[in-house]
C-alpha cells in the first residue's frame, strides 16, 4: 500500500509540474494551503499564441516562459498539443 501511496503521490506531483500547477499535500494547516494557493493567483497574465500548423494531425509543442524579472514566479505548462485545423 505504501509503495502504491508513493507511486500516486509521484505521479500526480509530475502531472501539477507540466501543467504549470504545483502539488499541494493535506495538512493540518490546510487553511495555511488554501490561503497561499489563493495568494497565487490573485494576479495573473493569460498568454495567447497561434503556432504554425503541424505536419501530423496532433503534436506536442514544448513550452518555454521566461521572464526578465527574476523575482517574478512563472507557472506554465511544459508544453502543449497543437492540433491541425480540419480540411
Amino acid at each position: 500500500q505504501k509503495v502504491r501511496d508513493q507511486r500516486t503521490t509521484i505521479g500526480l506531483r509530475q502531472i501539477a509540474q507540466s501543467t504549470g500547477g504545483e502539488f499541494m499535500v493535506f495538512s493540518e494547516a490546510l487553511q495555511d494551503l488554501v490561503k497561499g494557493a489563493e495568494d497565487r493567483s490573485t494576479v495573473y497574465y493569460l498568454l495567447k499564441f497561434q503556432p504554425e500548423v503541424p505536419k501530423a494531425d496532433v503534436k506536442w509543442a514544448r513550452l518555454k516562459v521566461q521572464l526578465s524579472e527574476e523575482s517574478l514566479d512563472v507557472r506554465s505548462p511544459s508544453g502543449l498539443f497543437v492540433f491541425a485545423s480540419p480540411k
